[in-house]
């Protein structure tokens, strides 16, 4: 490792315009090998084309069966460089996700998600430049995702006589709600839901009720009280609608039958709700008002969070703000890695890494973040950001923080145009994107170690499939 404020020759090689200039050549070569774009498709006798589904003439609960499975998925590479917590740290961090799709039939499939070159957040395979430079390597090959989803409840009521078009979703099934600050993880467990209702005036009620065995995917840390309270099994329900320029969502949930700790006094079974309405201005702009809280018990009392979320077109630009307030007690049914995590760059949970950042924990917190995207249709993207975070809990930690983030979709760059004839010129490039970060936060740690100095950059290759 480095120590703060060195640099090691080896540094040098993975400096962020190099790297740039690099992924510069691979987009062109790969403009300039271009075909059309297809879905990759893996069906019958054909190993990988889009042929036509196969049908082998028999039903599956009333419906017509016609397999097909379809492969996609995302390559992300991860250039770090950062002092965090006193230390300099330089990365590259490799992430493949691979996404299986069988679709059986017309509204029933079955769904994997695979990440293989990782155990789960913040253990994944990556080099390390410096005095311990080469590879960790990790591998796993147990799926993150893996669930039936259909309706298959239709075939009992023939000619739609009792409307029992239920969708289940049984298995490994990743559940996010209330904006990923309430419930955002993946359960073991099954979702049952009933979409499209109309009632009066009410389009589009959906009502979803789910219950879990446990998840999997632990908390902010790899501690254990933090990655059991992530954990713990949850049942409850969902319903959400749209009413004019309305969404209404309300939520509950209980989690139940969770062993304490041992040793421990630790006490996982309390109660859980959430209420939010969105308002929408037109195609970008909006308002959200979410509030939440979890009970008491016998370990820690009831807690409560509130957030206002908004975006607002101005001059052709795109501008936000976030503001949040967390008691000391609130905690979520279930979030792996931050509740705030789409609250701002500053607050963005980055799983593979830890990188510079606002506290991510929420409860006992109260912050904000602002910023604006600069031409947000153009190919090239600028977003800063300034945000802030009072820490109500000791040992205090009050921060501020500012960002700078740029993102470029490199298909649009190298073939410009918005003509389907553009969209399939770009052929295989198409889905490659370039982000560059550029983070700073100041924390007033006073209590433990004085006033520190977080910052780094992040380049992040990404290409979707």
């Amino acid at each position: 490792m480095l120590q703060a404020g060195k640099r090691s020759p080896l540094h040098e090689t993975v400096a962020p315009w190099r790297v740039g200039r690099i992924a510069t050549m691979l987009a062109a070569m790969l403009a300039l090998s271009s075909v059309p774009a297809h879905a990759v498709t893996i069906s019958g006798s054909d190993f990988l084309s889009p042929g036509q589904q196969w049908d082998p003439g028999i039903s599956l609960f009333g419906e017509e069966l016609a397999p097909r499975l379809d492969l996609d998925g995302l390559v992300r590479f991860q250039v770090l460089d950062q002092q965090l917590h006193n230390q300099t740290d330089n990365f590259v961090t490799p992430q493949l996700d691979l996404q299986t799709n069988l679709q059986l039939t017309a509204t029933q499939r079955v769904y994997a998600l695979w990440r293989p070159i990782e155990w789960g957040a913040r253990e994944p395979t990556f080099f390390q430049f410096g005095d311990d430079h080469g590879w960790t390597g990790r591998s796993s090959g147990t799926p993150q995702a893996l669930f039936y989803e259909g309706q298959p409840f239709n075939w009992l009521s023939p000619n739609d006589r009792v409307p029992l078009d239920f969708t289940l979703a049984i298995g490994r099934v990743p559940l996010f709600l209330q904006n990923g600050l309430w419930f955002n993880n993946f359960m073991d467990g099954f979702q049952l839901s009933k979409n499209n209702i109309q009632i009066g005036n009410l389009s589009n009620l959906n009502v979803m009720y789910f219950l879990s065995l446990g998840e999997t995917q632990p908390g902010l840390t790899l501690e254990l009280p933090s990655r059991r309270e992530a954990e713990k099994r949850v049942m409850g329900f969902d319903t959400n609608a749209d009413w004019l320029d309305y969404f209404f969502e309300l939520s509950y949930a209980a989690s139940f039958d969770n062993s304490k700790l041992p040793g421990l006094s630790q006490n996982l079974n309390r109660g859980f709700w959430a209420a939010s309405v969105t308002r929408t201005f037109g195609f970008n702009s909006g308002v959200s008002l979410r509030t939440m809280g979890s009970t008491g018990n016998g370990t820690a009392g009831a807690g409560e969070l509130a957030a206002l979320e908004t975006q607002r077109g101005v001059l052709g630009q795109l501008a936000y703000c976030n503001i949040f307030g967390a008691t000391k007690n609130w905690k979520t049914p279930s979030v792996t890695g931050s509740p705030l995590n789409q609250e701002g760059i500053l607050f963005t949970f980055d799983r593979q890494q830890a990188t510079p950042e606002l506290n991510l924990r929420g409860s006992g917190t109260v912050g904000s973040a602002l910023g604006v995207t600069l031409d947000p249709r153009a190919p090239i993207t600028y977003t800063p950001e300034f945000g802030w975070l009072v820490d109500n809990e000791s040992p205090t930690n009050d921060q501020v923080g500012l960002a700078f983030q740029i993102q470029a979709d490199l298909a649009h760059m190298f073939i410009p145009g918005s003509t389907l004839n553009d969209m399939v010129r770009r052929g295989i490039l198409y889905g490659a994107l370039a982000r560059l970060t550029f983070l700073g936060i100041r924390n007033e740690d006073t209590q433990v170690a004085g006033d520190r100095f977080d910052f780094g950059s992040m380049l992040e290759l990404i290409y979707q499939f």
